[in-house]
């Protein structure tokens, strides 16, 4: 006599539910791929702290850096600055971003008018200009309290106030320039790859000014107590 417990067509209960099993396991490793396939997809679309990656403060500040986002990355390093106050490189990464922005501001400027453009469109790029000039100033300045990056802030001024002239052709910038140069000399700084080499000074190579500067610059750097700037600061960003 068959066990009651099997069917018609000679398979046993047992082997039915090994057969369903084996379906059901099949369905979920299909599922489950399917699922990876579709996660794969989007979570490339998804901000990083949604597909599992621990992102810190100083990462996306550095990533909008990067991304020519000026005012994103400005905005979340002042927010690491206004919990740690004495952040050098906070205050680097501002003044970093902060340049860069005026360099924007200063193409901008030059296509205005190299197209002629209406006086009042040019005056509000220099207003805006200004004020973003003013803050790159003051974030450089900002490192003069901290010895590692104190002589990059001064070297920067000084170009800072280089390329202003270049581009605005503001003679007082020029003044502002050669003094720069002159407190960084004064405080026993030189410039990383000496004044002549440092295309960001070229428009004030034509000024006797100048000249003088550099052969002081030359007399520091044989001294004992010179200090460059050639390794504050540009690892990150470069120059």
């Amino acid at each position: 006599m068959k066990n009651s417990a099997e069917t018609k067509t000679g398979f046993s209960l047992f082997s039915i539910n090994e057969h369903r099993l084996s379906i059901g396991l099949l369905s979920v490793f299909l599922i489950g791929a399917v699922c990876y396939g579709v996660w794969l997809l989007i979570s490339p679309m998804l901000p990083e702290v949604f597909a599992g990656k621990a992102v810190s403060r100083t990462q996306t500040a550095n990533t909008y850096y990067r991304n020519r986002q000026w005012d994103k990355s400005i905005g979340i390093y002042n927010e690491i600055l206004a919990d740690d106050p004495e952040n050098g490189f906070a205050i680097l990464a501002i003044s970093r971003a902060s340049e860069r922005k005026l360099y924007s501001k200063w193409t901008r400027y030059n296509s205005l008018v190299e197209k002629s453009a209406d006086a009042d469109t040019v005056e509000a790029v220099l207003a805006e200009e200004a004020i973003v000039f003013d803050q790159a100033i003051n974030s450089w300045k900002g490192l003069f309290d901290h010895a590692r990056y104190r002589a990059l802030g001064m070297e920067r001024i000084a170009c800072l106030h280089s390329l202003r002239f270049s581009k605005l052709k503001d003679a007082a910038e020029l003044e502002l320039a050669f003094d720069a140069l002159e407190s960084m000399f004064d405080a026993g700084y030189v410039t990383a790859r000496g004044m002549y080499n440092t295309r960001q000074l070229t428009p004030l190579k034509g000024y006797e000014e100048f000249r003088r500067l550099a052969k002081l610059e030359t007399r520091l750097s044989n001294s004992k107590d010179s200090k460059s700037t050639a390794s504050f600061g540009n690892s990150f960003f470069g120059n």
